[in-house]
């Protein structure tokens, strides 16, 4: 599981150079509306647009994270954080956009317990992961200000701080987590969004996601071994976009 990982986010960052390598190399061609332009159109999968338009951004907002688990002593609650992040949105077929992204955001879950002698536990488990989210996206204009977008696609992460938190009476002890957690995870990403359009170029975000996890983060020691713990995560963020150039069609 941990090789397929590691294929998709390969496979992941080979998909977003090409789109962006695919993109430079149109600009060093003239954009003429003959044969020369359709043809450079075919090729780079732009069914009915000779110039795609082409916009970057930035966005941050707050979290919601839980996990879905299985035979693992913890008791999920739902924990808050923080996400923020780069976008770039290329034209794919109107209105089809196609959104790569690169994000930190936190995940991690709160659990409590009472043990037999009648003493409450607390325990937190912070994680810290860089998601490469690769979305398709469809914008649908309400207005001439307000357009309306729903979107899916695959989120690869890496994951680089993981943080356990023991409270019990006056005592808290926090400590990292050195094993049994893997370094990679993957999940789908469903997303619905409104945009204001400030200027010909400039608008504001507002995006809700909701995180899917596939990946099973514990590491197990033997085949038999049926733990299961997946992240699930809500985010709802506010952004800024800035168009770079102009679709023609």
């Amino acid at each position: 599981m941990k090789s397929a990982l590691r294929l998709a986010i390969v496979l992941c960052s080979v998909i977003s150079m090409s789109g962006l390598s695919l993109f430079l190399a149109a600009q060093d061609k003239p954009q003429i509306a003959g044969l020369d332009s359709l043809a450079l159109t075919d090729t780079i999968l732009f069914v009915d647009t000779i110039q795609p338009e082409l916009r970057i951004g930035i966005f941050s907002g707050g979290n919601i994270s839980s996990a879905r688990v299985s035979k693992v002593p913890v008791m999920p609650q739902s924990r808050a954080g923080f996400h923020m992040g780069l976008r770039t949105e290329m034209e794919f077929a109107w209105p089809v956009y196609l959104l790569f992204e690169a994000e930190y955001s936190q995940r991690g879950i709160n659990s409590s317990y009472e043990t037999l002698g009648g003493l409450r536990v607390s325990e937190i488990f912070k994680f810290g992961y860089l998601n490469f989210p690769i979305v398709f996206q469809f914008g649908i204009p309400i207005n001439n200000r307000f357009d309306f977008s729903a979107g899916f696609g695959a989120v690869p992460s890496a994951l680089i701080s993981r943080t356990r938190s023991i409270r019990f009476n006056d005592a808290d002890t926090s400590f990292n987590i050195e094993k049994g957690l893997e370094g990679f995870d993957f999940g789908l990403e469903y997303r619905v969004g409104l945009e204001y359009r400030l200027s010909p170029r400039h608008s504001l975000t507002l995006n809700g996601r909701y995180l899917h996890g596939l990946q099973n983060i514990l590491i197990l020691p033997t085949t038999d071994d049926d733990r299961d713990w997946k992240n699930t995560n809500f985010s709802l963020s506010v952004g800024v976009m800035y168009q770079l150039q102009h679709s023609v069609r």
